[in-house]
């Protein structure tokens, strides 16, 4: 079954991370997605001056190829 505007991606996560995510019945690909969504609208809104987080661009620190920004203090969602 094929799903509209949906494609397939490979991640590489760790082991233990994803049974125990499966352990709780997390939807791995709707979690992602969401979580996603989320980080580009907060990168979205500081790189236009709509800053709902007071997050700065130097905040952000690149894990390296392929991986998401490491913040320089904890992430706070409301």
């Amino acid at each position: 079954m094929q799903l509209p505007n949906k494609g397939n991606v490979v991640l590489y996560l760790d082991k233990e991370l994803v049974e125990k995510s499966k352990e709780m019945g997390f939807n791995l690909s709707k979690t992602f997605e969401s979580h996603l969504k989320q980080l580009i609208t907060q990168v979205s809104q500081d790189s236009t001056g709509n800053n709902s987080y007071s997050t700065s661009k130097k905040d952000f620190k690149w894990a390296g190829p392929g991986l998401p920004p490491k913040r320089s203090e904890s992430l706070c969602l409301n």
